[in-house]
């Protein structure tokens, strides 16, 4: 992620960890986290669109934060609510097995402060 639309508080830098948000301090508590992708066109394989917190795959109250489309031209969207502290960092993996390179487009990726 080496661009933004806009950045309130400091939680992305473009020039190190550009894949991380990072909580700034004052802004832990309740956090919306969101992703949304679209793939290149494509029929085979899957893709998987992921939510990591601090390089650890995300899996709260059984739900694994996973996107899953098998072809086409799929659009990816993935969300959840996270108790975050400052330091902590979130970042999207994204997963394709067709083969081939695919390029990923229209990319967005954030963090939204609720409260503490």
């Amino acid at each position: 992620m080496d661009s933004e639309i806009f950045d309130v508080g400091g939680y992305h830098s473009t020039v190190s960890n550009t894949s991380r948000i990072t909580i700034p301090s004052g802004k832990g508590g309740y956090n919306f986290v969101y992703a949304y992708l679209t793939v290149q066109n494509n029929a085979t394989g899957e893709r998987l669109l992921r939510i990591y917190k601090n390089g650890a795959f995300v899996d709260a109250n059984g739900d694994p934060k996973i996107a899953v489309t098998t072809n086409g031209r799929p659009a990816q969207s993935i969300s959840t609510l996270m108790n975050l502290s400052a330091g902590d960092y979130i970042e999207v993996y994204v997963y394709q097995n067709s083969g081939g390179n695919l390029n990923y487009e229209n990319n967005y990726f954030g963090v939204h402060y609720l409260g503490a």
